[in-house]
């Protein structure tokens, strides 16, 4: 059972971090300019977030790391202070 809260931890975290207000409400201005026109781009995000938040929450999962913990640990400080800017 603590497993699964684990994963359960690392895929809300991941959402928490990739979808934000601004992106909501974004999506909805557009929505109501350009009615279904930009659905295809609606699915397109929407299956690239599913994919993220499942390889974030795998990684989270397995190395009990955070996606920047594990950047940081893996490449270095220097390279983890490039996105971090």
């Amino acid at each position: 059972m603590n497993k699964i809260f684990e994963i359960a931890l690392g895929i809300v975290t991941s959402i928490g971090g990739f979808l934000d207000v601004g992106a909501i409400a974004t999506a909805a201005e557009a929505g109501s300019i350009y009615s279904f026109q930009l659905i295809w781009a609606i699915v397109l995000g929407t299956i690239c977030v599913i994919f993220l938040v499942e390889m974030s929450g795998r990684l989270a999962a397995v190395s009990k790391h955070t996606l920047a913990a594990a950047v940081r640990e893996r490449f270095g400080f220097n390279f983890y202070i490039i996105p971090l800017c």
